[in-house]
Formats: structure tokens, C-alpha cells, sequence
């Protein structure tokens, strides 16, 4: 009797402890972030083409509309902004209210920064660096220095869109073997945005110059500069990832779940190309 007691305490402990163990090692599954090799960081920039074309078509459409009332950089600019606002609140990547406020409040930065601009008559609109000044203290060493590279490349006026982005797809490799799962979040999602508009304005810029260039009086003796909407959309992309990052959420891709900051990435990355776009040539 006292041997089939032990016996059951033994087996009865042994239950409990796999139990324990298993319980443990779950909850610490479940609580790890995702991992960038889950995540396809090309939607991100695929995402920030889509916007790009979203509010070239909502531009056009109310242009039409309003004609005789839209003359100005400043009309230009408010329109751009609606239409940026419109994609973000029908973009179906975002699933739930935390996702939206967190794009459409990155969305806002660089618009309030070009109208700014409009209204000092200031010529120069693009960013020092790859991020704004308000995410300065959040970034580590190690992204700085990334993000200063991948400045240099984007700066390098004698270098092709091709060689650009072979630059970025470089640029990447290195990124995984040097950086933190935590660092490489950000800065895969700047040399995505980074490829994405390049491409996307190399492919598009006639388009947008023969549509609005009359209406909104187009500046034709400025040379229209890759380098400056690509910085600020990568700039404006890394900003809001950041701030994403801090306000938490979490975004639907597929079946996956992803981090507030692909939210964050995705408004500022729209918003920092347009309107860079706009005052450059208009």
C-alpha cells in the first residue's frame, strides 16, 4: 500500500512538473514579438507604392471637381493630404482603431513639416538625416550609423535607380548579420521604402507631371531629385515606425500579426514622399 502511494505521489509529481514546464514555455512563445523572418517587409513598401497611386487618383478626381478653386502648392499639398487620410482609413492592412491612429498620426509629421515650408518659402524641404529629429534619442548607435550609409547611397547622385536598389538589397545583407532582431525592424522597413519609391518615381513621374503640372503651375527649370523623395520617405518611414513601436497595436498581414510600428512605417513613408514631391516641383 504504502509503495503504490509513493508510486502515485511520484507519477503525480512527474505530471505536475511536465505540466509546469509546458505552461511556462508557451506563454513564452506567445509572448515573444514577431520576428523579422516572419515578417515580409516587402508589403511595406508595396504598401507605400499603393498609397502613392491611391492619392494620385484622389488628387485627380477633385482636382476635376474643383478646378476653378485649386491653384496653389498649398491646394496641391491639402489635397495630397486628404488623399493620404482617405488610403490609410480604407486600407484594409489596418484591422483595428490602434492600427489607424497610429498611421494616420505619422501621416500628418512630414505634411505639417512641407506646409511649414510652403508658408516660410523655404526652398529646402528634405530631412538632414534618415529620421526626424524627434526619434534622435530612441534610435541606437548602430541604426544611425545604418541609416547614415544608407544616406549615402541614397545621396549618390552618379548612381542608376538599378544601382540603387542593388545598393539597398546590399545594404540589407548586412543588416541581418550585424544587427538585433529589435534593430532590424526599422531599418528593414527604411531600405524597403527605400526601393519601393525609387522605383515608383522612376515609373510614375511623367504621370504626375503631365496630370497636375499646368494646374498647379509646375516649376519646369527645377530638376525633379530622386535622392531628396527618397530620403524623406525612408526618413518619414523610420520615424513613424518608431513611434509605432512606442504606442503599441498591432497590424494584420495575412494570417500574421505585426508590430504597431509597420502602421507607423507605412503613413509616414506615404506622406514623406508626396509632399517632398510636390514642393520640390511645385
Amino acid at each position: 500500500m504504502k509503495k503504490n502511494f509513493l508510486t502515485f505521489k511520484l507519477l503525480f509529481s512527474g505530471m505536475f512538473l511536465t505540466l509546469l514546464v509546458s505552461t511556462f514555455l508557451l506563454s513564452c512563445e506567445k509572448s515573444e514579438p514577431i520576428s523579422n523572418k516572419e515578417i515580409d517587409f516587402e508589403i511595406i513598401g508595396s504598401e507605400h507604392n499603393k498609397g502613392l497611386d491611391f492619392v494620385f487618383n484622389y488628387v485627380k478626381n477633385r482636382t476635376i471637381e474643383q478646378k476653378a478653386q485649386l491653384k496653389s502648392t498649398s491646394d496641391f499639398l491639402s489635397l495630397a493630404e486628404e488623399g493620404t487620410q482617405a488610403f490609410l482609413n480604407s486600407n484594409n492592412l489596418f484591422k483595428n482603431e490602434a492600427d489607424r491612429t497610429i498611421a494616420l498620426g505619422e501621416s500628418e509629421k512630414p505634411f505639417a513639416f512641407y506646409n511649414k515650408s510652403v508658408k516660410n518659402n523655404v526652398k529646402s524641404s528634405t530631412l538632414e538625416n534618415l529620421w526626424p529629429t524627434d526619434v534622435d534619442d530612441l534610435l541606437t548607435s548602430k541604426q544611425k550609423d545604418i541609416l547614415t550609409e544608407m544616406n549615402t547611397i541614397l545621396s549618390n547622385s552618379s548612381l542608376t535607380i538599378q544601382e540603387i536598389i542593388e545598393a539597398l538589397n546590399t545594404l540589407e545583407v548586412k543588416i541581418n548579420s550585424e544587427c538585433s532582431i529589435e534593430e532590424r525592424n526599422v531599418l528593414l522597413c527604411a531600405t524597403s521604402i527605400g526601393r519601393y519609391s525609387f522605383q515608383y518615381w522612376h515609373d510614375n513621374f511623367d504621370k504626375w507631371e503631365n496630370e497636375f503640372g499646368t494646374i498647379y503651375n509646375l516649376k519646369n527649370t527645377q530638376k525633379f531629385s530622386w535622392s531628396d523623395v527618397g530620403k524623406n520617405d525612408v526618413a518619414y518611414g523610420v520615424g513613424g515606425g518608431v513611434a509605432g513601436a512606442i504606442v503599441g497595436g498591432s497590424v494584420s498581414i495575412g494570417i500574421l500579426t505585426a508590430p504597431g510600428w509597420v502602421a507607423g512605417a507605412i503613413g509616414g513613408a506615404v506622406g514623406g514622399s508626396i509632399g517632398n514631391a510636390i514642393l520640390q516641383l511645385w
